[in-house]
């Protein structure tokens, strides 16, 4: 019995001797990247009375400046906690779970909340091209964030999104598009999912809840840029922002995973809560500064804030799904 203690001891030192240098360098990532250039490029407003019937041309924020009050501690203990918990888990689990990560569970996460969801949208990217029905596709290759929609492409069965560098216009350029040429697909409170992959890179990849009318608020449950874990998509960075525009306060979060592969990642919004959601998991739940106004699904990437691309990155979905809140 002693014999056997001591071993095990001896195996739980080296565990943890493998796991907390990960840790400490995910947890290091994350403070370098949030704090330098993860503020999300703004996608384009969207009127509540009618749908757009053209791509809208995004909008270029003024700076953000980020408020020295309450809200920044919230961020930044906010950051810290989820930062150590989304690192160990990773750190534990990312070996086993890799070989599973290539083909995820397609089902949604919303089936185990029964009577609360119905399913009113569903694009599998079977056609040959986007369904401009229901998307919106950004294209305005002059602007600062340089969305072409010759970069969304649909191939085998799910869609991509590039930046590239575009020898005519002589810049790297980005790709993107909205779910909000239906009117019933802006929605206040709901759930939205997606599979989905990025491909390693400095630039930056988002899936965001954008508010029809104003901003913020905003919700960003797919976000990673151009530095450290985020840019080998080792790390998925959750945002939800709130306050005035002036203001735009921000409650962080994260999750580890290896990005490059398939997962299916997502947000139940529901009144007063926002859950991030991870392979049909819920990883994070925000109680505090819930939305609660009209938003619609977009989808982009963009360059990372303050550095210049200097290879390609595709942002790839083979299926998008949208939960109506039934309360």
């Amino acid at each position: 019995m002693r014999a056997a203690l001591s071993r095990l001891a001896q195996l739980s030192t080296a565990a943890v001797a493998t796991v907390v240098p990960t840790v400490v360098r995910v947890i290091a990532d994350i403070c370098a990247g949030v704090t330098t250039e993860e503020v999300p490029c703004q996608p384009p407003p969207v009127r509540r009375d009618a749908a757009p019937t053209e791509a809208p041309s995004p909008v270029t924020p003024a700076p953000i400046r980020t408020p020295l009050e309450k809200p920044l501690v919230m961020f930044r203990s906010r950051l810290t906690r989820h930062a150590v918990t989304a690192a160990l888990a990773g750190a534990l689990t990312l070996v086993p779970a890799a070989a599973d990560a290539a083909h995820p569970a397609a089902g949604s996460a919303s089936a185990g909340v029964s009577g609360s969801f119905r399913q009113i949208f569903v694009d599998d990217f079977n056609r040959a091209t986007v369904d401009r029905r229901s998307w919106a596709v950004y294209n305005n290759g002059r602007a600062a964030a340089a969305h072409l929609a010759a970069n969304v492409a649909v191939r085998h069965g799910y869609v991509s999104l590039q930046t590239g560098y575009n020898g005519a216009l002589h810049r790297w350029t980005t790709a993107g598009m909205c779910l909000c040429n239906q009117p019933n697909l802006r929605r206040t409170y709901g759930e939205w999912e997606m599979r989905a992959r990025v491909s390693a890179g400095d630039s930056r990849a988002v899936a965001l809840l954008w508010p029809s009318v104003g901003w913020p608020p905003e919700i960003d449950f797919l976000e990673m840029g151009g530095r450290g874990s985020q840019a080998s998509r080792r790390l998925n960075t959750m945002t939800v922002h709130y306050g005035s525009h002036a203001q735009n306060y921000q409650i962080h979060s994260s999750e580890a995973g290896n990005f490059t592969r398939w997962h299916t990642v997502g947000v139940r919004w529901t009144p007063g809560k926002v859950q991030y959601l991870l392979d049909g998991a819920v990883t994070t739940t925000i109680t505090s500064h819930v939305p609660h106004q009209q938003m619609w699904l977009g989808v982009q990437t963009a360059p990372a804030r303050q550095i210049r691309p200097t290879r390609p990155v595709r942002f790839d979905i083979d299926w998008v799904k949208v939960y109506a809140y039934q309360g």
